[in-house]
């Protein structure tokens, strides 16, 4: 039986088939090996093509 794949598989796919690093919005932003991690609303998510460390959060920003 085959496994149907999960959005998450399926979005992670497609981002790194045409060379995105994650997904980003207004809020948030997420790297492909920790995608949808914030569990909110990904609806207005858009592929991220670079990051930049935040010092004051400890994370990074993704960004369009």
């Amino acid at each position: 039986m085959k496994k149907t794949k999960t959005v998450r598989e399926i979005v992670a796919e497609y981002l790194k088939k045409n060379k995105f690093i994650g997904l980003c919005c207004d809020d948030c932003g997420c790297g492909i090996d920790e995608l949808m991690c914030c569990l909110g609303d990904c609806d207005e998510c858009v592929p991220a093509t670079s990051k930049k460390w935040d010092k004051e959060a400890g994370c990074y920003d993704f960004y369009q």
